[in-house]
This record gives structure tokens, C-alpha cells and sequence, in this order.
């Protein structure tokens, strides 16, 4: 216990230290109690004053924000993929598209459809299906590619050509987290798998290739896609399919206003909290979220809150558009990797990649394993660009023209899709197209190269196929992808 008496504690009464720790300090004069009061500046906005080797109590109040709000940012950062997801699952259950029901893009990913950078060139069915007290089947069609992920985006599976049934289609059966039942044993074209979360975000996609029509590839899917609960095995199961076509959605995070933080609190009731998850959970409660533990901020809180997502998308779009890495996929140029990582869990060497993963899953929706590793022949895989050869972020006003290089290495084919910076989804442009690629009828050099327009007019002669519109004062990136990506 501290006394008052010198004699009780001489070095607490006779050492008054100053203690920069790296912070700029400055004499702040004296003071009727202390003749080493100091004055600490740390960045641009925070002042703080030490007497007697104890913060003021302006200071005090100050650090006490300070925590709330530099916590806050790095759990947004941390939350941004769940967050994502369950904004996601809401947008498409405002629309009708409930948790057994499957949605189908059956002429194509529209920009309507406001989600995670979507493509135009394959025809999805996806979806968020929150896991009840059993399990649940997902059975899929044959020659689609896909996967199964968690409430983390996270793989639990590969789905199609990259997954364990080869492409042959087949029935998934996802165990929810703390399932105390009997587990369904694997047999032939069917394979189980335990989901750590209850929310499961699952896609197809069907390619359109040779004589094959939109139609065909839609018909294959509603043939042979259901999800029910494994109760129902054997039973006559009706499943509900809704066209995303022209069924109008917004999906992607509102990286504002207490809406972000309110989804996160939700979330955080709902879903188990992983074991690698325990010291950011320290950090939420600081801010008042806590697993079975009513969310109540006040109001400076809120304001606290607020800024912190902000600040949060602030550097998400810094870290995903402005890389401080070396991580160039051709010298010269300013093509980037999408996935700044070579683990599809974004796992590093000892922690957990939370800014890549971060980073990525503000701008996308990810969940494939083939997304992310090396899978030749097979799988895709992304290059984003942001900014034009000079270095300058890409801008809806300006014209550009990119040449793609003659024998492209991919099995299928390779696309360019053009995203709005804002909400990350297809470019608004008053056009049905967004994108375009090699499954269309291009205009080619002598050469075998491709040159792509992009800009608020098409220039003169170019094929339409070969251009791409862009809102004027509109920032824009692009993902280059390549289908079947060969060595």
C-alpha cells in the first residue's frame, strides 16, 4: 500500500522521471505541484500533459478515447470479412433470397446486383445458408466450379473441378459447430465436412462453352442443385431457385455509421468465437462487444465508432489500391496479385494475416482454396490493377487502352471486369456490360495480341466488344482473371 510519508517510500517521493517512450515531448513550465511537468504531443490530434508523472486529467480522458478508437479501427479491420458476409446475406434476403433458396444469375451477373466484384462471363448460384441443430445437403451440379466457405470466408471446401468430386457434381453434408449427433459417413459422391461457423456461404459457377447456351448451363444447375436438412435424405425436397438476373440487390459492406458495428454485434452473438480470435475479442470489449452481452454504446461512443470505420475503410483501400509491398506481378507494370497472400486462410507463418485478409475481402467475397494456391490447368486465378502505367489511379473521365498479350496461358478462357471504387460491384455504367474477355468475339492483331478500351466513349472503330464504359469523375480498378491458368 502507498503512504504519504518520504520516509515510508523515498524513491516514489524523490524520483520524478520523465518517460518520452518515443513520443516528442517538450517542457510545459511549472506548476504550483510540480516543477517537471511535461507535455507529450503524439501525431496531430493528441496532446497529452503529464504532472507528477500522471497524466491531467484532460490527458486521461483523451487516452481514454484514443483507446476506444484504436481499438475500434483494428477491429473493423479484423471484422471486415464476417461483417462482409453477413451484409451479403442480409441484401440478398431483402430481396427474397432466403436460406435454402438458390439464387441463379441466368443471364449473367447484372451491375443491379450490387456485389463483391461479380464477373459476367459465367453463370452463378450462390448463396448464405445459416446452419440449424443438424446438418445440412448441399448437392451440386456437375462441371461447376465453386466452394463452401465459413462466416470468416474461410474454405471449408472446394466445390467442382477443384474439389473432391472432380466435377462430377455430388452432395455435400455440412456439419454445423457443436452438432452432438451422429455423423453421416462418406460413400460415394458424398462427402462431409464440419463448417466452424453456423453461416456457410456457398457458389457454383457454370461455364458457357462451345454449343452451349446460357439456357443449357442454367437447366444443369436447377437439375441438380438442392440444399436441405439431412432429415429430409430420401424425401421429395421442392427446391426454390430466384433469377439475381433481374432481382435487384446491395450486398457489399456499409463501411459506415453504426450499421457496421451493429452487424458486427450480431455476428458476434451468432457465431462461435474461434480460439485464434480470443486477443481482439479483448480489444471489443473495450467498445462494448461481447459474446452474450447486450451492445449499448452511448452516444460519444458511437461518435468514436463512427470515425473508426471510416478510418478503417481508409486503410483497407490503401493497403488493396496502394501497396507498400513489393508484390509486382510483371516488372514495369502495375498489375498486383488480388489475394496478397499464398494461403487461402490467410494464415502467415505464425499469426494470422488480418490486414491482408482485410484487405482483400473489402473490394471481394473469397472462399476458395483455388483461388489462392497453384492449381495449373485448373481454378483461377486474379490480378487487380488500380492505377495506369504512370502510377495514376484509374479515373472514369480519362481513356485508356490496354494490349493483352497474343497466347494468353489458360485453359478456358481470361476476362477483364471493371469495378466501381465506391461499392466494389460491377461498374454502373447504363449498359449491360461491365467486362469482357476472350469468350467473346474480339477484333484480334495481326499478332495475336488484344487491345481493350476503356473511357466515357468508345473510340472510333473500335469493336464494342473491345471497349468498356466508364462513368466520367468515377474512380475505377479492374480484375484480370484467367480460367484454367496454366504454368
Amino acid at each position: 500500500m502507498l503512504g504519504s510519508s518520504e520516509r515510508n517510500c523515498p524513491r516514489l517521493a524523490c524520483r520524478r522521471r520523465r518517460r518520452a517512450v518515443g513520443i516528442r515531448h517538450e517542457p510545459a513550465g511549472n506548476t504550483e505541484s510540480d516543477t517537471h511537468a511535461q507535455k507529450y504531443e503524439v501525431g496531430s490530434n493528441l496532446t497529452l500533459e503529464f504532472v507528477g508523472d500522471y497524466p491531467t486529467a484532460q490527458s486521461l480522458e483523451q487516452l481514454h478515447q484514443e483507446l476506444k478508437f484504436q481499438s475500434a479501427v483494428q477491429i473493423a479491420i479484423w471484422a471486415q470479412p464476417m461483417v462482409a458476409v453477413a451484409f451479403a446475406k442480409k441484401g440478398m434476403e431483402d430481396a427474397g433470397i432466403h436460406n435454402t433458396t438458390i439464387s441463379i444469375a441466368e443471364q449473367r451477373a447484372s451491375s443491379d446486383n450490387v456485389i463483391y466484384t461479380a464477373n459476367q462471363e459465367t453463370v452463378y448460384a450462390y448463396g448464405f445458408t445459416e446452419l440449424g441443430d443438424e446438418p445440412m445437403v448441399f448437392t451440386i451440379a456437375p462441371m461447376t466450379l465453386g466452394f463452401m466457405a465459413d462466416a470468416w470466408q474461410r474454405p471449408i471446401e472446394d466445390l467442382g473441378l477443384t474439389g473432391p468430386d472432380a466435377g462430377k457434381g455430388g452432395e455435400y453434408i455440412i456439419i454445423p459447430p457443436g452438432y452432438k449427433g451422429e455423423i453421416p459417413k462418406e460413400s460415394k459422391g458424398v462427402y462431409v465436412f464440419q463448417s466452424p461457423t453456423k453461416t456457410v456461404f456457398w457458389l457454383q459457377r457454370a461455364f458457357v462453352e462451345g454449343d452451349q447456351t446460357e439456357e443449357d448451363a442454367v437447366s444443369i444447375l436447377k437439375a441438380n442443385s438442392k440444399i436441405y436438412p439431412l432429415s429430409k435424405k430420401g424425401q421429395k425436397v421442392e427446391q426454390h431457385f430466384v433469377n439475381q438476373s433481374v432481382t435487384p440487390f446491395f450486398a457489399v459492406t456499409k463501411n459506415e455509421g453504426m450499421e457496421f458495428w451493429d452487424m458486427l454485434n450480431t455476428m458476434i452473438q451468432l457465431e462461435p468465437v474461434q480460439e485464434r480470435d480470443l486477443a481482439i475479442m479483448g480489444l471489443a470489449k473495450t467498445i462494448g462487444i461481447m459474446k452474450g452481452k447486450e451492445f449499448k454504446p452511448d452516444e460519444n461512443t458511437k461518435k468514436i465508432l463512427i470515425r473508426a470505420a471510416e478510418v478503417a475503410k481508409g486503410m483497407m483501400m490503401a493497403m488493396g489500391f496502394d501497396s507498400q509491398n513489393d508484390i509486382k506481378t510483371w516488372q514495369g507494370l502495375q498489375w498486383e496479385p488480388a489475394f496478397q497472400t499464398k494461403s487461402p486462410y490467410f494464415d502467415g507463418i505464425g499469426h494470422t494475416e488480418i490486414h491482408e485478409r482485410g484487405t482483400f475481402t473489402y473490394q471481394a467475397m473469397t472462399g476458395a482454396k483455388s483461388m489462392v494456391a497453384k492449381m495449373v490447368g485448373k481454378g483461377s486465378q486474379y490480378q487487380i490493377a488500380t492505377k495506369d502505367s504512370e502510377g495514376n489511379f484509374l479515373n472514369g473521365s480519362n481513356t485508356y487502352k490496354l494490349t493483352v498479350p497474343a497466347n494468353v496461358p489458360v485453359n478456358n478462357y481470361w476476362s477483364i471486369c471493371v469495378y466501381d471504387v465506391k461499392i466494389r460491384s460491377l461498374i454502373q455504367n447504363g449498359t449491360p456490360k461491365s467486362s469482357t474477355g476472350s469468350h467473346l468475339d474480339l477484333d484480334v492483331n495481326a499478332d495475336g495480341t488484344v487491345d481493350l478500351f476503356f473511357g466515357p466513349e468508345k473510340p472510333e472503330g473500335v469493336n464494342e466488344n473491345n471497349f468498356v464504359l466508364t462513368n466520367k469523375n468515377e474512380g475505377w480498378f479492374t480484375y484480370f482473371r484467367f480460367y484454367g491458368p496454366l504454368q
